[in-house]
């Protein structure tokens, strides 16, 4: 999780947008992704290219 995006997840769950149970799951669930783009992306190739994208979606 990029410091943009932590900052505005911290921000959506303190104005109650999301609750405590997502709060304390979805950087697990993120940091996970992150390690399988890590593993697939090994040698550096894409792996930019797939964070843009995963920012983009979020």
């Amino acid at each position: 999780m990029t410091n943009d995006a932590l900052a505005e997840f911290k921000g959506r769950y303190a104005s109650d947008q999301i609750s405590e149970e997502e709060f304390e799951r979805r950087p697990e669930r993120l940091l996970a992704v992150n390690e399988l783009l890590d593993v697939l992306f090994e040698f550096g190739s894409g792996r930019e290219e797939a964070d843009q994208e995963l920012d983009l979606e979020r």
